[in-house]
């Protein structure tokens, strides 16, 4: 049996249950108190799990923030392995961007969203996620900005880099509105609809 096909041992769902019981407290009380009011002792506490097992899972409390991230870019990952690679530019594009909706709105949650992005503008301490180019989650932008330009789907005229972090740009402004706004709209359909603005402007002129 390769180590691939092994099924996981009561040991492992053990541990992956608690750091879910960790991480989802955490965000609760982040949520209710703020990140800066929380220390890790109130995790460990609601959580009742011990400071062992929280620095067995999480290095700190920004740590907790990076998972949220993780968990999306995985997301993310697993969504564009079953893309053909003769699939479009831009309908990879609509993929990537509806991925993002669907799963911030009806897996994160806007509370969640909300906690994160709050902290990422107000607090110095925290590794900044949500512009970190090396994520995921960007490597995807730029493949799809670079196939789009290289087949003539996309305009050429702008650096391929320069697009990547437009196109990102628009991505996390969609979002901030949605926290915002507090779950006034429906963001997937909104997505939709900023994404044609968003391929009107990248198509080749």
């Amino acid at each position: 049996m390769t180590i691939e096909n092994r099924k996981p041992t009561q040991r492992n769902i053990s541990a992956s249950e608690t750091k879910n019981k960790i991480f989802h407290t955490a965000l609760m009380l982040f949520e209710k108190y703020g990140y800066e009011k929380v220390t890790i002792k109130d995790i460990t506490k609601h959580a009742n799990v011990s400071k062992g097992n929280f620095y067995t899972h999480f290095q700190s409390k920004d740590s907790v923030l990076v998972e949220q991230f993780n968990r999306i870019d995985s997301h993310y990952i697993s969504i564009f392995k079953d893309i053909p690679s003769t699939e479009s530019a831009s309908n990879q594009l609509r993929i990537l961007i509806g991925a993002m909706c669907d799963y911030c709105e009806n897996v994160c949650g806007i509370n969640a969203i909300q906690v994160v992005y709050a902290n990422q503008i107000s607090a110095t301490k925290i590794a900044k996620i949500l512009n970190n180019t090396e994520r995921p989650f960007y490597s995807l932008i730029r493949e799809i900005v670079i196939l789009g330009q290289s087949n003539g789907e996309f305009r050429s005229d702008i650096e391929s880099d320069k697009l990547m972090e437009l196109i990102a740009r628009f991505c996390r402004a969609l979002l901030y509105d949605w926290c915002l706004y507090n779950d006034s709209f429906d963001l997937k359909t909104e997505g939709d609809n900023y994404t044609n603005f968003i391929l009107n402007a990248l198509y080749q002129k």
